[in-house]
């Protein structure tokens, strides 16, 4: 997910999204889309999943065929995989 939204996204009360299950960690960066894209760009995220449909988001196809650190999916428990990607 490198985007929140295509539309024009207006939160102007919005300061901070969770980034992790039962946990006080937070990020903010300026807006919802750089918000969402600086915890996947950065991989904030992944170590706090447990539910990754993985083809809900194509983008992370070079991630999961990459070399990953041996911890980045830490917390996973169920992972979804509903359909290949073409190259």
């Amino acid at each position: 997910m490198k985007i929140f939204s295509e539309g024009n996204t207006s939160t102007p009360i919005l300061q901070k999204v969770k980034i992790a299950e039962n946990n006080s960690e937070w990020l903010w960066k300026g807006n919802l889309n750089n918000t969402i894209y600086n915890m996947f760009e950065n991989k904030v995220a992944f170590g706090k999943l447990k539910y990754l449909a993985l083809s809900d988001y194509p983008e992370l196809k070079d991630v999961w065929y990459g070399q990953l650190h041996c911890n980045v999916f830490c917390s996973l428990k169920h992972l979804v995989v509903e359909r290949h990607w073409k190259n």
